[in-house]
């Protein structure tokens, strides 16, 4: 790395009390130039007052090394952390693609529990739970490492976890319908529904963030209830389903992007 002019004005600060000294032991000894006692008490002098001056460039050249290091490194991590949230629109898309694919087979799933006196049984399985790309998954987590502390990175991880959460229970459910006699309540099917317009609110809410010409309204949190309304829900209305949306959005309300 080049000197700055920091650097400069201490190389010449150094140089001047270096001729200081000179002029110091030409006036303060008068006479005694000539004499080499004299002028080796003022070499070490002037030998220590060097070092001194040597060992402050040489460290405030390390503290700019770091420095130039640090801003470097700080580039870096700026430029990726747009390089991944350019990505983000098409990964909550997909997240979102995904709930609203979950929550449709949740509500014929509904709709067949209801006919079988409010249960899912093992003779009206439970279909397979919609697919979700797995790239997506590495691409939420370059994003966490990329958001670092801030509440934005709360965000993703609240979202990936709810995603494998959301997964896990589809699983559990196909597993517990493999077995003859066991059931799925009608209720527990509501509460999933619930959960997926939650998913979708909170991967809406991420998309309205990583938007880059955002607005103050893509800023506004979607909540659970208005999910499910941008889901379908006015089109079958399930009473409970609504009614439990609300009561979430009341006691935890999701937060801004």
């Amino acid at each position: 790395m080049k000197f700055n002019d920091t650097h400069n004005r201490l190389a010449m600060m150094a140089v001047s009390v270096a001729l200081l000294c000179i002029v110091a032991a030409a006036v303060i000894v008068p006479g005694r130039l000539g004499n080499l006692e004299a002028l080796k008490e003022w070499g070490d002098i002037l030998g220590g007052v060097l070092t001194i001056m040597a060992a402050g460039i040489a460290a405030n050249y390390v503290v700019a090394q770091m420095r130039h290091a640090q801003s470097i490194e700080d580039d870096r991590l700026a430029r990726a952390r747009r390089a991944w949230l350019a990505m983000m629109p098409e990964a909550m898309s997909t997240v979102c693609d995904y709930a609203e694919r979950s929550y449709r087979a949740l509500l014929e799933q509904h709709a067949v529990a209801i006919r079988s006196t409010g249960l899912t049984s093992y003779n009206n399985p439970i279909e397979g739970p919609p697919t979700l790309d797995e790239r997506i998954f590495p691409e939420i987590r370059a994003m966490i490492e990329n958001a670092g502390d801030s509440a934005e990175a709360d965000g993703y991880v609240e979202l990936l976890s709810q995603i494998q959460v959301h997964r896990v229970r589809w699983r559990s459910r196909q597993h517990q319908l493999s077995t003859p006699d066991n059931n799925v309540l009608s209720a527990t099917l509501e509460t999933e529904m619930v959960y997926a317009a939650e998913l979708y609110a909170r991967a809406s809410n991420l998309l309205g963030a990583a938007r880059p010409r955002r607005t103050p309204e893509d800023l506004k949190p979607l909540s659970r209830a208005r999910a499910l309304y941008l889901l379908g829900s006015y089109r079958f209305p399930i009473e409970a389903v609504g009614t439990l949306a609300e009561r979430w959005d009341k006691s935890r309300p999701l937060p801004a992007p």
